[in-house]
């Protein structure tokens, strides 16, 4: 048999901000009792939320959305592998259902030694993705006409305002 498992490394705390780094891990585990030849691999994540940046190891193939290794293999009995995907957050996901997107891996019709086959997956990973910002204006209020005399009170209004999407 095989296991898959994906989890959300960066940020640790689950929520990244526009045009932050977002790293998964993906770990591929041999719980058969034969040998893995080849285990293929497949990556899916929503191409609105996330752009590709890299993997190790390398995609063997990749498009918006998807990414693609032969074999992550072979893999001893109870032998497991790691890969590590890293992309940069592209837009806020609170529209989405739990605020978050979804990454999803999959192991397909790995073959082991003896030509049969086994899957598993997909197993996920979600991340929030959000924008904040904040915008301050200042403003003369005191002297009215903006001319001031030494040893005269000036008096500034400054307004922050929160303009993103967190508290």
């Amino acid at each position: 048999g095989v296991k898959v498992t994906k989890t959300l490394s960066q940020p640790a705390n689950g929520i990244a901000v526009v045009g932050e780094t977002v790293q998964f891990e993906i770990v591929v585990e041999n719980t058969g009792d034969t040998a893995l030849n080849t285990v293929p691999l497949d990556d899916s994540y929503d191409a609105n939320y996330l752009t590709f940046v890299s993997a190790t190891p390398a995609a063997d193939s990749s498009s918006a959305g998807s990414l693609h290794w032969d074999n992550v293999g072979p893999l001893a009995v109870g032998a497991s592998t790691t890969v590590t995907v890293n992309f940069t957050a592209k837009a806020v996901t609170d529209s989405l259902t739990d605020k978050q997107t979804k990454n999803q891996a999959t192991v397909t019709d790995a073959t082991d030694e003896n030509g049969d086959q086994a899957s598993d997956g997909p197993s996920s990973a979600a991340v929030r993705i959000t924008e904040p910002a904040v915008s301050v204006e200042k403003s003369l209020t005191l002297p009215t006409d903006g001319i001031a005399v030494v040893g005269e009170t000036v008096q500034f209004e400054i307004v922050v305002e929160n303009t993103g999407d967190t508290a």
